[in-house]
């Protein structure tokens, strides 16, 4: 964008920042477009977050996904807005050409190592009348199906919920003309809640991971959330509870909220013993 209509559209927010009407100002843009004279252009304009494109770290995936720089400068981009004060927020896609999933664990490794103040995680869909339509109808490209990208992004969010980073998006926001029959998407995962279907998923594993290997036969089996957990636990059309009511058989299971308990974290009560499942 030019810089003229930057310093205009910024111009329009002055007033409202000077009275309090507004907070802040946050702008997304690609990796190769923040040199330190332009962020010092923006944070003297009040912008204090710059959210940054950069799908992948993998330099095979970027010249494959024709985007236009390495990951070097992803890298760099990323310790430049840190450097200059602001706050770097980092968007990656999964599923790219020549992602075979290893890139983008990878990605989201070396983004721990980075620490950007937060992540976007986007599953890569097929659109309509597109260059990856064509190439993906001659068999030079295979979407992600709906299972392979939830489990995938369960990984990468597990590894961000570890090093402490806020993933504050997983999946695409809904638009007119997206789902349904006729619409824009051609193939790919998409999904209305996939968001949802991540976290729940990995929330999953840790209340697998709370249960002992050996359960006594005819147990009470009790698991305890935070309220707003209560959804992940259950998992889309009740997946979860299904999964693992199958894993107990026919021992009886109970659930119950406890405001007490840190979010993203199970309690799992077998006759008196406690055994936890631990997240963020």
């Amino acid at each position: 964008m030019p810089v003229e209509r930057q310093e205009a559209y910024l111009k329009v927010c002055q007033p409202y920042l000077r009275r309090g009407r507004v907070d802040s100002i946050r702008i997304s843009t690609r990796p190769d477009e923040v040199s330190a004279s332009q962020l010092a252009f923006l944070a003297d304009r009040g912008v204090d977050t710059v959210e940054l494109g950069v799908q992948s770290l993998s330099d095979r995936v970027l010249r494959a996904s024709r985007r236009g720089h390495t990951g070097r400068v992803a890298r760099e981009a990323i310790r430049r807005v840190r450097d200059a004060g602001l706050e770097a927020g980092a968007q990656i896609m999964v599923g790219l050409p020549e992602d075979t999933g290893k890139e983008s664990l990878e990605t989201a490794e070396e983004l721990v190592a980075l620490r950007p103040d937060f992540v976007r995680i986007y599953p890569l869909l097929v659109l309509r009348e597109t260059e990856l339509a064509v190439r993906m109808e001659r068999g030079e490209y295979e979407p992600l199906d709906l299972e392979g990208a939830v489990s995938l992004c369960a990984d990468m969010l597990q590894k961000f919920e570890e090093a402490s980073i806020p993933v504050v998006r997983i999946g695409l926001q809904e638009q007119d003309g997206m789902g349904g029959e006729g619409s824009g998407v051609l193939a790919g995962p998409h999904h209305p809640a996939f968001g949802h279907l991540v976290r729940s998923s990995l929330f999953l594993r840790r209340v697998l991971a709370a249960l002992p290997g050996t359960l006594p036969a005819a147990s009470r089996v009790c698991l305890r959330v935070h309220p707003h957990d209560r959804s992940l636990l259950m998992g889309d059309r009740r997946q979860n509870i299904g999964k693992i009511q199958s894993i107990l058989a026919k021992r009886e299971l109970r659930l119950e909220e406890d405001p007490g308990l840190a979010r993203g974290t199970v309690q799992c009560d077998i006759e008196g013993e406690r055994y936890e499942g631990i997240g963020e």
